[in-house]
């Protein structure tokens, strides 16, 4: 998704791959859009607070709305 049509109270699916003993897993949540920044965006999940920069924006979050 590009930065540009992310909106700041919204939520996001967010996928990533994870290394977990030894498999990598394809993860999904929800996580809610907190702040937009020149270069990326904060998003809360379960009061976890994470930055993503534009290029994992842009591979990681998708618009499911």
């Amino acid at each position: 998704m590009d930065k540009k049509y992310l909106i700041t109270g919204k939520k996001y699916l967010h996928q990533r791959t994870i290394k977990r003993n030894g498999c990598k897993r394809k993860v999904q949540r929800w996580e809610n859009c907190k702040e937009i920044s020149l270069h990326g965006a904060t998003f809360e999940y379960e009061n976890e607070i994470c930055f993503l920069n534009n290029d994992e924006i842009q591979k990681e979050i998708i618009d499911m709305a």
